[in-house]
């Protein structure tokens, strides 16, 4: 225990090491507060279209009763629809920034109001939101190569190594334990600020513990990646700018090249060509004989073949 005392001290005397802790820190609790205040702010907006929604059906079900026509009431009455965001959606909010989260969509044209959004600017929006799955993915390695880039070679640039190795009994101890030091350090600063959002938000004890699982497994996967760049006998910059090109590799370059790949094999079709095929199909439909439009339907819906033909010209039931 007193061997980890020292190191810690060592450690904190360390300005760039204080520094880290300390950005770390401030990024963390930065991304879940604005996770969470984004998160309020939808639950209120879902909150908020409730009593409208009511409001709604309540005229349109006073005007039905009047008019008389059951069918008015499927095509004139709006129906809210939304996804509430779950207790971890503070810290990965996903595309909730671009894609609705709140839609009132009726029986006609539904494709297109499916495909429906707000307006954002498609610049600001491509990096994402602040979170704290960003500061995960693409900050915390960084700090981390920032701690270790030169945890052997500033040794040995120091001229400290040899004197170091001829101290202690083991040095592969000596190296473990400093690595664990500023691994565990990070670590910390990082996950401190998203178990507070967790407590805040209620989220699951297992859906935290997944989540502080994979974030572990992700620092050790860039401590290795350290660890091995760092056992070259190279000065420390180069030790930095070999993990800064690595990190641009794998959290940009890499993923950005397989979308490009997976959406040049997996083509998918875009929304306005989605809503052009359903509003074509609408238009035809008043030109196909209804007994061809009903044959299909059953088609899907066999539950249904046993209602009553459709006689005479326009029917609720063969527009819908």
């Amino acid at each position: 225990m007193t061997l980890w005392v020292y190191e810690l001290r060592l450690f904190l005397r360390q300005r760039i090491a204080v520094l880290s802790l300390l950005l770390m820190a401030l990024l963390s609790i930065a991304s879940v507060w604005a996770g969470l205040a984004e998160v309020a702010r939808q639950h209120a907006a879902i909150q908020g279209v409730q009593p409208l929604q009511a409001e709604d059906e309540t005229a349109i079900s006073r005007w039905v009763s009047v008019d008389g026509d059951a069918g008015n009431a499927a095509y004139y009455t709006f129906h809210a629809t939304w996804d509430a965001p779950s207790t971890l959606a503070f810290a990965a909010l996903g595309q909730r920034d671009v894609a609705p989260y709140v839609l009132r969509v009726r029986a006609l044209g539904l494709e297109g109001q499916l495909q429906e959004s707000d307006n954002y600017n498609a610049e600001l929006a491509l990096p994402g939101r602040f979170d704290w799955a960003f500061v995960l993915t693409f900050l915390a390695p960084l700090l981390l190569i920032a701690l270790l880039h030169d945890l052997r070679s500033g040794e040995r640039e120091a001229g400290r190594a040899p004197m170091l190795h001829a101290l202690v009994q083991s040095p592969a101890r000596l190296w473990a334990r400093r690595t664990a030091l500023r691994v565990g350090m990070l670590y910390m600063a990082l996950v401190l600020p998203f178990i507070g959002g967790a407590l805040l938000s209620g989220s699951t004890a297992i859906g935290a513990l997944a989540s502080l699982g994979i974030a572990a497994a992700y620092l050790l996967f860039w401590t290795l990646i350290c660890l091995l760049v760092g056992r070259a006998a190279r000065a420390s910059v180069t030790h930095a700018a070999t993990l800064a090109a690595t990190w641009l590799l794998l959290t940009l370059i890499l993923p950005a090249i397989a979308l490009v790949v997976v959406n040049g094999a997996i083509p998918v079709q875009q929304g306005v060509e989605l809503t052009l095929a359903q509003r074509e199909n609408v238009h035809a439909g008043w030109d196909r004989p209804k007994v061809e439009t009903m044959q299909a339907f059953f088609r899907e819906h066999p539950e249904w073949r046993g209602t009553a033909p459709i006689a005479g010209g326009f029917a609720w039931k063969w527009y819908y």
